[in-house]
């Protein structure tokens, strides 16, 4: 009962934030209940008055009709003025103040009729009015249960005046009569009192559901900012980091092909160890990176899953051997050898599980082997195993190896040290692929790793643009060219590389320099680092690319090479966009250059007795 009395009270502008919220679309609908009830009073009141004018000749009957018609039609427009200057108008206290006026000047203007113009000596004669003013009180509080107050103020005066009117003419059934129209009063009332719940209740679950839209909307745009933000930090922080590192791992590489003795080899060995430890702890951070927001992408290219299983067996043999441990590998005799995957991140995959193997074992073999599972006519699936003897894994433990910086126990962190994330990021690659890993151990008794992934076939017979060149180390170049490179390091492992095949390449550290010696000569091959000074070396490469292609058609337009650290697919993507023919990310090696070299330059020297290749700008 209280709440029904507590639904006739003016809004309370202390509700909490909800609350109001409601009481902001109760006003705005009560605003849309006026307007449409608006011409249906006119009709009454029209109706009204034909029928009584016919019984009760009089002119105050039509004066009252102009009036009340007068009272709706500037009603109504007013309120649609004030909606085209505020969609909700009725949060104004005082425009609220002079609605709940009209409202009540109408009730007024109905009981002023039915006291008037009513006769209850003539039954026959009152029951057509009886009946309007009737059928007013029922329908018009339901038309206002936005706000039920204001429905009270409109029936309240003309229920007043038709029960003042049967007092005065109708003892015989005044009783009677009243206590139908109060019945009918008090049940009008009651369904507004219901409609007004189920309003506010329809009205709060869509203001909640809006909410919670608005919410999830907000929470995927700071989301997707967060990602941008996340990869632009990663992109920057992945140049920055690699930068050193490729300086470091370049000058180790041409140190080695130095005159050293025993001991400064194994010094230089040790370095290199170390440097290889440092970037694939940066590259495991990067990818778990990537894979938080997203950005891990597979490419999809033709490889040679026979030759490089066996390259990456011949590389840890060497491993195995110097701690002692037997190295076999098992590979199927026949089956499909070119298929079409990452054969980058199938290599991660595989060198991690081998490096914990190789950690992990301390006596006894390792073994690496390959079972073709399924081999139908477009897809070849191969299980992948990589079998140790070494200290094993515990049931309660292999549950948690595929989570994110996790090991076996914190024992193994301490005595073996790691990250743990190579199983985790090696996992979710495997995953993208369209695979798994799985584990079979038992403590003190090895452990088996394999991998399952199948890979679509190709018909490609030949895979010269994506195997390894084997050229000799005396191969050499001819081609002018121009390297980009404000990192005094970088520049001189570019300057000694780019030498130790025949080039001697001309450096500048500013992409307006590039721009304008490339405008001043003719380049065959310009390397570009990505993150310049005065200008971002995609724009710069764009630009230069743009005036090349817009001189003479004779004149050969240099094939430009990105040099970054942000190895990730929008830069590769961003690269196409601008000109840029090749990608060599940082930290860049021997064999990558060579590779590069082949693509684009001529040979001067060829050890395996072919023709020289014509240099291509590949357009």
């Amino acid at each position: 009962m209280f709440d029904f009395f507590k639904t006739f009270a003016p809004p309370n502008t202390e509700y909490a934030p909800m609350r109001l919220r409601i009481e902001e679309e109760m006003d705005k609908l009560l605003c849309s209940q006026i307007l449409a009830a608006g011409r249906t009073g006119v009709v009454i009141v029209v109706l009204f008055s034909l029928i009584t004018i016919s019984q009760y000749r009089h002119i105050s009957v039509l004066v009252w009709m102009f009036v009340m018609v007068a009272l709706y039609a500037s009603r109504h427009f007013w309120l649609r003025a004030q909606k085209k200057k505020d969609p909700n108008p009725l949060q104004s206290k005082r425009l609220m103040l002079i609605l709940n006026a009209s409202l009540f000047v109408s009730g007024v203007g109905y009981g002023y009729a039915s006291y008037c113009f009513m006769s209850p000596a003539a039954p026959v004669t009152m029951l057509p009015t009886l009946l309007i003013m009737m059928g007013i009180l029922m329908i018009s509080p339901p038309l206002l249960s936005a706000r039920p107050w204001s429905s009270v103020l409109f029936v309240g005066p003309l229920l007043v005046g038709m029960i003042a009117r049967l007092s005065i003419e109708a003892e015989d059934y005044f009783a009677t009569t009243s206590a139908i129209l109060s019945a009918i009063s008090g049940f009008a009332m009651y369904l507004t009192y219901r409609f007004n719940l189920n309003i506010r209740k329809g009205v709060r679950l869509r203001l909640e559901k809006d909410a919670l839209f608005e919410k999830n909307v907000e929470a995927k745009k700071r989301a997707e900012e967060n990602a941008a933000a996340k990869g632009i930090f990663l992109a920057t922080m992945s140049h920055e980091i690699r930068t050193p590192i490729n300086g470091l791992m370049g000058m180790l590489e041409i140190l080695k092909e130095t005159n050293l003795d025993a001991m400064q080899a194994n010094y230089l060995n040790t370095a290199s160890r170390s440097a290889e430890s440092l970037l694939q702890l940066l590259n495991d951070i990067l990818d778990y990176s990537k894979i938080e927001v997203g950005k891990l992408e597979l490419e999809k290219v033709p490889f040679d899953w026979i030759a490089m299983t066996g390259e990456i067996a011949m590389m840890n043999r060497v491993l195995a051997s110097k701690k002692g441990l037997a190295f076999h590998l098992d590979i199927p005799a026949e089956g499909t050898s070119i298929v079409i995957g990452d054969p980058t991140r199938l290599r991660q995959i595989l060198n991690n599980l081998l490096s914990n193997a190789l950690k992990f074992t301390h006596e006894g073999s390792i073994c690496l082997k390959v079972s073709i599972v399924n081999d139908s006519p477009e897809t070849v699936t191969l299980a992948i195993a990589v079998k140790d003897t070494g200290i094993g894994i515990a049931p309660e433990a292999q549950a948690k190896l595929f989570q994110k910086f996790q090991q076996a126990s914190a024992s193994t962190t301490r005595n073996y040290g790691g990250t743990g994330l190579g199983l985790a990021i090696s996992q979710h690659l495997a995953r993208l692929m369209g695979g798994g890993i799985t584990i079979r151990s038992e403590p003190g008794r090895g452990s088996e790793f394999t991998l399952t992934v199948p890979f679509p076939k190709t018909t490609a017979l030949s895979l010269q643009n994506f195997a390894a060149s084997a050229s000799a180390d005396n191969e050499r170049f001819i081609a002018k060219t121009l390297v980009v490179e404000d990192d005094p390091i970088s520049q001189r492992v570019a300057v000694l590389m780019l030498k130790s095949f025949g080039i001697t390449p001309t450096v500048v550290n500013h992409a307006s320099a590039a721009i304008g010696l490339s405008d001043a000569e003719s380049f065959d091959i310009i390397f570009m680092d990505s993150h310049l000074p005065d200008m971002d070396g995609f724009d710069a490469a764009k630009i230069i690319y743009e005036r090349e292609t817009a001189k003479d058609k004779d004149v050969k337009v240099p094939v430009i090479v990105a040099m970054s650290g942000a190895d990730t697919p929008e830069d590769r993507a961003k690269a196409k966009g601008c000109g840029i023919l090749w990608f060599l990310p940082k930290p860049v090696r021997k064999r990558e250059m060579r590779l590069c070299l082949e693509r684009f330059a001529n040979k001067t020297r060829n050890t395996a007795g072919a023709a020289a290749p014509t240099p291509t700008n590949g357009r």
